[in-house]
């Protein structure tokens, strides 16, 4: 499965808003790539930093990452799916 048909089949629809919050790499690229091609609208923070804030102030549905501080500052925001790299690369 594609990371755009995973992101559709997750609720992703054009316009809705996405963070993307993992550290450089493939991972990202796919991310990033995915969310676009879908039509939403992405946000990259950079991963490792202190971005709880960020997080909590998007609008975003759906949060990419694997990063413990951002899952956990997505529970105090308007998020509702995190989805972690390794869904990104599928079977």
């Amino acid at each position: 499965m594609s990371t755009e048909d995973l992101l559709r089949s997750r609720g992703l629809r054009p316009g809705d808003r996405v963070v993307v919050c993992l550290p450089r790499g493939a991972d990202l690229s796919a991310a990033v790539d995915g969310a676009i091609a879908v039509g939403a609208i992405v946000t990259v923070l950079p991963a490792g930093l202190e971005t709880g804030d960020l997080i909590r102030g998007s609008a975003a549905r759906i949060m990419i990452s694997d990063s413990d501080d951002a899952i956990k500052a997505a529970e105090d925001s308007r998020i509702r799916q995190v989805i972690g790299s390794a869904e990104l690369q599928g079977p």
